[in-house]
């Protein structure tokens, strides 16, 4: 179930990509600013991470016991 990992990463490779390109090359657009090119790929990484990490482990869900008083 899910989707492999590997389309993740590209997934997230093209938008970091796409992000640099337009804080960069595309300055009809938008105001060139290299510190905003730097945090968008910071914030494509904690993704990355928080993806890797929930791949890896997945979520845990936990059944709650009933007292058998």
């Amino acid at each position: 179930m899910g989707v492999y990992f590997r389309f993740i990463a590209i997934f997230l490779g093209i938008i970091g990509i796409l992000n640099v390109l337009c804080e960069t090359v595309m300055g009809f657009m938008n105001t060139a600013d290299l510190q905003d090119a730097l945090y968008g790929i910071i914030g494509v990484g904690i993704a990355f991470v928080f993806l890797l990490i929930m791949s890896k482990y997945g979520v845990v869900v936990y059944k709650k016991e009933e007292n058998k008083n």
